[in-house]
């Protein structure tokens, strides 16, 4: 009986054991974010993985390094930017969130979405002024966190580009695929 117990206590102590070691191991899958309204080819295999404002901040608290992304497929700069973005991202093993900033038909506006006073609380000094000299988020806009803090963001695509007059130029292109890149430089 004795034995019996010895064996048993053993099983128990190794089963636990190995349980532990598979919760510790095992990562969450995030799941791939919903590009499907985005026009460009290249993002078919693309590097965003879907996520939310509570999502991002409780990455931020647990000290993580990554990128997020906020547009919606609506926005002409967006749509421009996201290709560069997932050609700087595929560069690197850094992760990408995206936030769609038009979750639902029932949000017309950036600082309607939900959660927002939560993110403007948490990095609003990051996002560019309104007319009124007041931070509000504009997109597309770029968050790129190391370790939990904010080092670099970036809002819209070139200060000389209007999206709704004509597409980046090579050159452009180039010159926000650089920007993008120094942002995941300073996350490894």
């Amino acid at each position: 009986m004795k034995r019996k117990k010895k064996i048993m206590h053993r099983f128990l102590i190794t089963l636990l054991a190995m349980l532990m070691l598979a919760g510790c191991t095992a990562k969450e899958k995030a799941e791939a974010a919903d590009l499907g309204g985005y026009t460009d080819t290249s993002l078919q295999n693309h590097a965003f993985l879907k996520s939310d404002i509570r999502d991002m901040l409780g990455r931020m608290k647990n000290k993580e390094s990554f990128a997020v992304f906020f547009g919606f497929t609506a926005c002409p700069w967006c749509q421009e930017a996201l290709p560069v973005l997932n050609e700087a991202a595929r560069e690197t093993d850094i992760p990408v969130y995206y936030i769609n900033t038009r979750p639902d038909a029932s949000v017309t506006n950036n600082t309607e979405i939900p959660d927002y006073d939560l993110l403007y609380e948490a990095v609003g000094d990051t996002f560019g002024l309104d007319q009124n000299g007041n931070h509000r988020l504009y997109v597309p806009f770029v968050l790129f966190v190391n370790k939990g803090e904010t080092v670099m963001s970036h809002e819209g695509t070139l200060a000389d580009h209007d999206a709704h007059e004509r597409a980046m130029t090579d050159t452009e292109r180039q010159e926000l695929l650089d920007i993008y890149r120094q942002g995941f430089g300073l996350l490894k």
